[in-house]
């Protein structure tokens, strides 16, 4: 009987531990196949046959066809069922797959799936008017929400709590839990004479068992500051810091001339932006390693989010005290048209003034 040996059946498994998986058969050969389901019938995505050296066969990069096939699906986890047939014997090994691209051990991954939301970082900076996602295996315990506040006119902090239930899971077993800056002031000053204009947010907790996230707040950026990434679990994380943008556009055209006019023909026009970030904070080199890495990144253009092509990157970090942590990334928007900025007077004065000279 064909018998996988390198992947534990017990609680649930990386797809990164797909990268090499080992198969011991009496037989010649052994014909494999994955299958995937996260809601109704498995769905056959891979099958192929092997030929065994010394009873053993080694197959790499599984986890790249079970990935590309759940990012297809907007899939965080769900059941791979892999199928062994050989000559005599066939067997079926149910996994409950969870989408992990980076290497990770079975008893560690477990540990974090326990005292960690399903996050690059445990601490971050979000903009004034965040609005983030939380991802979490465990959909039955309660979140609680804390938040620390300022009063602008006395200089008082104060510290408001609330609980709430992450969101069911339709598919798989990952629940999302939703954290924005509207739903803080409807919990916080629903109750209370108190108008969010006179207060400034510094931080916020979320915290579900062993679980514990912290975002700061820096009230000088907002989400055009931020943007939007697919993370090693396939959830949507959001990373804020301050840069600056440049916006390239190059345009080539052909010339012909006819009779002594010049005509130019066949215009193609392209843009890219390049962002060069300010000095990053030690507990973000992980969140940018995976933006930059990540395959499907969103950045805001004229207040919409819009899916881009990360072109280049230029990303060190550094352990040295004396070092500033910064990174660089040219990208361009997936849509071929640019975006018209149609002028309006109805919220010229909404950006926040900053006194640089002050």
């Amino acid at each position: 009987m064909p018998i996988v040996t390198n992947i534990a059946h017990n609680g649930f498994v990386p797809t990164s531990r797909l990268s090499e998986l080992t198969v011991w058969a009496d037989s010649s050969f052994v014909d494999l196949s994955l299958s995937f389901a996260d809601s109704g019938d498995y769905q056959l995505i891979f099958s192929q046959r092997y030929f065994t050296y010394g009873n053993t066969v080694t197959v790499y990069e599984l986890d790249d066809i079970v990935q590309g096939y759940m990012v297809q699906r907007n899939a965080s986890s769900g059941k791979v069922r892999l199928s062994l047939t050989s000559e005599t014997e066939s067997v079926e090994v149910d996994f409950d797959m969870l989408f992990c691209s980076m290497a990770i051990d079975s008893d560690g991954f477990l540990d974090f799936l326990q005292r960690s939301f399903l996050t690059p970082q445990r601490f971050a900076v979000v903009p004034r008017d965040f609005a983030i996602d939380l991802c979490t295996i465990d959909s039955d315990t309660p979140i609680e929400v804390s938040c620390r506040m300022i009063n602008c006119a006395t200089d008082e902090h104060f510290m408001m709590s609330w609980a709430e239930t992450p969101k069911a899971p339709a598919t798989g077993f990952v629940s999302r839990f939703s954290l924005s800056r509207s739903t803080v002031d409807s919990n916080v000053f629903a109750d209370h004479e108190l108008k969010p204009d006179d207060f400034r947010l510094l931080y916020i907790v979320v915290m579900q068992g062993k679980r514990a996230f912290t975002a700061f707040v820096n009230n000088d950026l907002s989400m055009a500051d931020s943007f939007r990434f697919l993370n090693t679990f396939n959830c949507m994380s959001l990373f804020t810091t301050p840069g600056v943008r440049t916006k390239a556009t190059k345009a080539e055209r052909q010339l012909a001339s006819v009779a002594g006019v010049t005509t130019a023909y066949d215009l193609s026009v392209t843009s890219s932006v390049s962002f060069q970030s300010g000095v990053l904070p030690d507990f973000a080199t992980e969140a940018v390693n995976q933006l930059c890495c990540a395959q499907k990144v969103w950045a805001m253009r004229l207040g919409e989010w819009e899916a881009v092509t990360v072109n280049d990157v230029s990303c060190e970090m550094s352990d040295d005290n004396s070092k500033l942590n910064t990174f660089k990334l040219t990208y361009s928007f997936d849509t071929r048209l640019d975006r018209l900025a149609v002028p309006g007077v109805s919220d010229v004065f909404s950006e926040q003034f900053n006194p640089v000279f002050n």
